[in-house]
């Protein structure tokens, strides 16, 4: 039995469960899709709006500092796909934002709670 301790290789597991149960491995992950969503902040965020679970307010930073969506600030800067607060920034204005120079696809603003 495989228990993977790390969100970073569940979505390699996950899309492998068939190939090691032919070894007789299990892997207690769940399915692609459901990986999918946790690993990635914007998708969780949507999933979670869509149900009706109060979640704050996330946005793609290049959204934001395009003024297509507006966050509240101070806000915390988080990468879409990070993990262990890698990356993660806080920011009090746009304008901090801004001046940390971060990928805008890369990342979420997300309104601090």
């Amino acid at each position: 039995m495989v228990i993977p301790t790390i969100d970073t290789e569940l979505l390699i597991l996950a899309e492998n469960q068939s190939v090691l149960s032919k070894y007789r491995s299990r892997i207690v992950v769940s399915e692609v899709e459901a990986v999918k969503v946790a690993r990635d902040k914007l998708l969780t965020s949507k999933v979670l709006t869509a149900q009706k679970i109060p979640s704050p307010v996330t946005a793609l930073l290049s959204d934001v500092d395009a003024g297509k969506v507006s966050i509240p600030f101070p806000a915390v800067l988080k990468r879409i796909d990070g993990s262990s607060s890698i990356g993660l920034h806080f920011a009090t204005s746009l304008d901090e934002a801004r001046a940390l120079r971060l990928d805008g696809e890369a990342y979420v603003a997300q309104e601090k709670c």
